[in-house]
This record gives C-alpha cells, structure tokens and sequence, in this order.
C-alpha cells in the first residue's frame, strides 16, 4: 500500500517545523538582572604562568601555585577609557 502526500500536507509540515526551529533559536537565556554572565572571563597561558582576565572590568588575574588567583592590574578600568 503506497501512500501519496499531497503538497498541502507537505507545505504545512515543512512550515510548521520551520516555525518551531525558528523559535527555539530566537530564545535567549539571560539572567534575572538581564546580565549574562558568559564570556565574562578569559583565561590564556604565558610562559609558566596561567593568567585570567575579566573582559568587561578589565582586570587581570595571575594563578599563584597556593590555589589562589592574585589581582596583578590596578584599579584602573583601562578598557572602558578606549
């Protein structure tokens, strides 16, 4: 028995899956003070050193072998003055 679907059928599926794809992907996750936290920190490594650093303030932090992350840059915002 060979079934045969018909183009409505087939236009109204395809666009209805569309429809739900579209949507699933226009849905952001933010947090309650619309604020994401993602990205916020960088890490990279020079040399023996391992260093991390906040890209929205600006500082830099180096990782001391005492498991600790010291704050190595001043208090000076100098990403948000360019």
């Amino acid at each position: 028995m060979k079934k045969i679907i018909d183009i409505k059928s087939l236009l109204i599926g395809f666009l209805l899956a569309t429809s739900v794809m579209l949507s699933m992907g226009a849905i952001t996750s933010k947090s309650p003070n619309n604020n994401t936290e993602i990205g916020k920190y960088q890490g990279f490594q020079g040399g023996e050193k391992l260093y991390m650093l906040n890209t929205q303030t600006g500082e830099l932090y180096v990782y001391k072998r005492s498991d600790y992350w010291k704050k190595t840059t001043r208090g000076l915002n100098w990403i948000s003055e360019y």
